[in-house]
């Protein structure tokens, strides 16, 4: 969760605040944003290649406080691709994504 709180959302927050909230975003800011962002999934990569979930073998809040963010990174933002090129990330991201309590607060969200 520290990784999360230091790595992930310090890049992902701007990133979706700019892309998703700001109607006339900093290009700049973003494109930079997305080099780190990048960096952060190519960590994860090699985390996730030998682990089934980001702290071991089992689903965790490590897991789970990831989903918001990598929520709006995979739709609103339109980053998907960048999740989506990197095997172990997407694999994980497939599998959190489809827990059927994930998909009832999205529903429930009318997400």
């Amino acid at each position: 969760m520290e990784v999360e709180a230091n790595y992930f959302n310090v890049v992902v927050l701007p990133l979706v605040i700019n892309i998703v909230f700001t109607p006339n975003f900093d290009v700049a800011l973003v494109e930079e944003l997305k080099v780190k962002f990048d960096k952060v999934l190519d960590v994860y990569e090699k985390q996730l290649a030998t682990n089934r979930y980001l702290a071991g073998a089992k689903f965790t809040l490590a897991d789970l406080t990831h989903m918001p963010g990598m929520r709006y990174i995979m739709n609103e933002a339109g980053l998907g691709g960048m999740v989506t090129s990197r095997e172990n990330v997407n694999r994980w991201w497939n599998e959190i994504s489809a827990r059927s309590a994930w998909k009832k607060l999205m529903e429930m969200a009318a997400y």
